[in-house]
């Protein structure tokens, strides 16, 4: 029996000062009438206009901007629409198109937007081409998002590169707000060697973090994670829910600065993240080297999910390859411990009362190694490499036994390998039955119904998570809606997803595979609304989010907004 995804639709009738460096070919002509409240840009000259626009005053609050086509500012030196004083807080929907940047002007401030207040991106793609020397705070698309900003359906394309920034996100550098159906598809490097931020979709996070991907690498020299670098409790605890990474994460701190090194699969640096259904499927490394002439220890973190904190998990997992390397080779008068942790969720757990971790699971190779002149301190665990105080309430966790490795060079080198959660074989684990069953008589591993069996094995076997995905883009040229993107509910060998359009069934698309398909005949000012949901064997349903489409009758290539 076919398990089906449907794109079931419903339609109904819409009611009606700059620095000197900034080019001179700006065009602003567009906003003569600021009663219109929806506008359409297709050129650069135009999208710089609206750059000017913002810096000079005019947030946008209530407004629509929609591009009309790609556009290429790699010509000039780019200013981000929007910034501390003047943030935009209107609507832009990219329409499935791309903006190319190259330069940005040096400043705090760099992504194709510096601050968003209140505004929502959508459907938009980005390249930034040049690596960026001086810009503090840079993200793919925005560099700051407050509270109540949205950033949807967006990807970042070209590999992300910068020499002297402090944040830095695929996405967005620090986001407040929601961030929701991402891809970074273009790696992030930072050569800064004092203490940074990196991470794939968000390097700091205090909002919402759901539904996205990462599938490139993110190398920093101090904090990294393959989602968010590092998430903390600003606005409330920081959420990353239904998330997956598949870049190698790479931190490497040297002795030029006294950092320490901390790598995640989904978080570098959790200080109270709330995180499920999140996996991580791609190397995590984490190295340390400190060869000062003073007295110093070096810190090395690397989890699969979060390198060092702690907060509230579960139904995630991890199968990529953990490893944390250290040296501490001082030459003071006390030399210095080499502390390394190696966990595969968590890499070293803080005291904190809100700790839990649930129904998740590790197969992933885990290794440690350090030297260090007055002793190694080596924690590595099939779940985590140690807690800071207490055991924090664990239940249904697995990890595959004979999957640590630790090596410890130096007078006083101690080995913690800690046994937690329940060691299981992996063919146990690459079971059906075990799914329900669990092990030694504790709690199955999918007693949420978070879990199915990978019998297309695309995840070695091991259990994949029960979750619908759709991250893509849309558009409407001439009465014909675009779907473009990839659906996916991971390992379901021989189940197709069907994409319904307003009545029927138009097309049947294999699992896990991209996909492009036309509906015809829809006609302007109709709102579509479109939910993705499996329908399981039993009869049971798993819902997807409910998508809208607007379809603007104002664009001559019209746009899709969800």
């Amino acid at each position: 029996m076919k398990w089906i995804i449907c794109l079931i639709g419903y339609c109904m009738l819409l009611l009606p000062s700059f620095a000197q460096s900034r080019p001179t070919a700006v065009d602003n002509s567009w906003y003569h009438d600021k009663t219109v409240r929806e506008y359409v840009l297709g050129s650069a000259e135009q999208l710089m206009g609206l750059s000017k626009l913002v810096a000079e005053g005019e947030n946008f609050a209530g407004k629509i901007i929609v591009l009309q086509n790609d556009i290429n500012v790699t010509s000039y030196v780019w200013h981000p629409i929007g910034t501390r004083e003047h943030p935009f807080a209107g609507i832009l929907d990219g329409a499935g198109c791309m903006v190319s940047i190259g330069k940005i002007y040096p400043g705090e401030l760099g992504g194709m937007f510096g601050v968003l207040s209140g505004g929502t991106i959508r459907n938009l793609s980005v390249s930034i081409v040049e690596e960026q020397e001086s810009v503090d705070t840079i993200g793919g698309i925005t560099a700051l998002a407050d509270l109540g900003s949205t950033i949807e359906y967006c990807v970042h394309v070209d590999t992300l590169s910068a020499r002297n920034a402090v944040v830095m996100g695929g996405i967005a550098g620090l986001s407040e707000g929601k961030v929701s159906s991402c891809c970074n598809n273009g790696g992030l490097s930072n050569k800064n060697e004092n203490e940074n931020v990196l991470g794939g979709i968000v390097g700091i996070s205090s909002g919402v973090v759901v539904g996205s991907h990462n599938k490139a690498f993110v190398s920093g020299t101090n904090i990294c994670g393959g989602i968010i670098g590092k998430g903390d409790q600003t606005h409330g605890h920081s959420q990353v829910h239904g998330c997956s990474n598949e870049g190698k994460v790479y931190v490497e701190s040297t002795d030029e600065k006294n950092t320490d090194a901390m790598a995640g699969g989904i978080a570098g640096r959790a200080d109270g993240v709330e995180m499920t259904e999140c996996c991580n499927t791609a190397v995590v490394s984490a190295y340390c080297y400190k060869n000062r002439n003073r007295a110093i220890s070096s810190y090395a973190y690397a989890g699969g999910l979060i390198g060092v904190g702690y907060g509230a998990i579960s139904a995630s997992y991890n199968i990529g390859e953990v490893a944390s390397r250290c040296v501490a080779e001082t030459s003071g008068v006390v030399d210095g411990v080499a502390y390394v942790y190696s966990g595969g969720l968590i890499g070293y757990n803080r005291d904190n009362a809100m700790s839990t971790l649930s129904y998740s699971y590790n197969a992933g190779y885990i290794y440690a190694f350090g030297y260090g002149k007055n002793g190694t301190s080596l924690n590595y665990g099939g779940v985590v490499g140690d807690f800071a105080a207490f055991m924090p309430r664990m239940k249904c966790c697995y990890y595959i036994e004979g999957d640590g490795h630790g090596e410890g060079i130096g007078e006083g080198t101690s080995f913690l390998h800690r046994d937690v959660g329940v060691q299981v074989s992996s063919l146990q684990l690459q079971t059906p039955d075990f799914l329900h069953s669990g092990n030694r008589n504790v709690l199955g591993l999918n007693d949420n119904n978070s879990f199915v069996f990978d019998s297309a094995r695309k995840n070695k076997g091991f259990p994949v998570l029960n979750k619908v995905q759709t991250i893509g883009f849309s558009r409407m040229t001439d009465n014909v809606l675009l779907l473009k993107g990839k659906t996916a509910m991971s390992g379901q060998k021989g189940f197709y997803y069907w994409i319904a359009g307003l009545e029927d069934y138009v097309a049947e698309i294999e699992a896990d595979t991209d996909f492009e398909y036309q509906l015809k005949g829809i006609q302007q000012g109709q709102d579509c609304f479109f939910q993705a949901f499996v329908k399981r064997p039993d009869g049971t349903v798993a819902k997807g989010e409910v998508v809208r489409f607007r379809l603007s009758a104002s664009a001559s290539n019209q746009s899709i907004r969800k």
